[in-house]
């Protein structure tokens, strides 16, 4: 489901207003690298889109739903059949286009995204609270600053706000009836991986 820490950072938040107003005419490459402290080998369960598959919910949160078109993954010669890096594509009619890549090998965690539009693009790094907002006039970056207690007290808050019946601080949270449209897509991406490479990297 959707990581309502990653919802509530001022990213996100910051994100979501500006593609509101992309409309459909709009690209999104998210990518996440990140050297994560566990490795699971078990090819049933384990692996980078399953560890890190929350990049796919904030794609779907600032996109919306776009058709999966193909998923491309590479392997650890010791772990066949476990992706250490995998690469999603999604695809629309109606010109939207999404690019998720998750991978074990960065030696530090990355986590940046790129929304192109007819009239203005966004950058964003969640890592390093970065934010940019580009138009044909200007580019304005921000520091948004990040304070992981913060996020979730603030999470605490929307939660006894829905709980109660009142508006909530945070309006992009997502209903938990809509989160299992991305679960579907989640497992869907995981059938759909094809390994189209080996690579003997470090997991430790």
């Amino acid at each position: 489901g959707f990581p309502q820490d990653t919802e509530n950072h001022p990213v996100s938040l910051s994100v979501c207003s500006p593609v509101d107003a992309f409309g459909n005419t709009s690209r999104h490459h998210g990518v996440r690298i990140a050297l994560h402290p566990h490795r699971n080998p078990d090819p049933d369960g384990g692996g980078v889109l399953l560890d890190l598959c929350h990049e796919i919910d904030l794609a779907y949160l600032l996109c919306g739903r776009v058709p999966l078109s193909s998923v491309s993954s590479i392997e650890h010669p010791d772990f066949t059949g476990v992706d250490i890096a995998t690469t999603l594509d999604f695809a629309s009619t109606d010109g939207r286009n999404i690019r998720v890549a998750m991978d074990y090998l960065a030696p530090a965690l990355i986590r940046r995204g790129h929304i192109i539009g007819l009239e203005q693009e966004i950058e964003y790094d969640v890592a390093n609270a970065n934010f940019t907002h580009i138009t044909a006039d200007e580019r304005v970056t921000q520091n948004l600053g990040q304070e992981r207690n913060t996020m979730f007290l603030d999470f605490m808050s929307d939660f006894m706000a829905l709980a109660e019946g009142r508006e909530t601080k945070n309006s992009h949270i997502p209903r938990l009836d809509r989160v299992k449209d991305v679960c579907h897509v989640i497992a869907q991406a995981w059938e759909m991986r094809e390994f189209n490479g080996q690579l003997k990297a470090s997991l430790t």
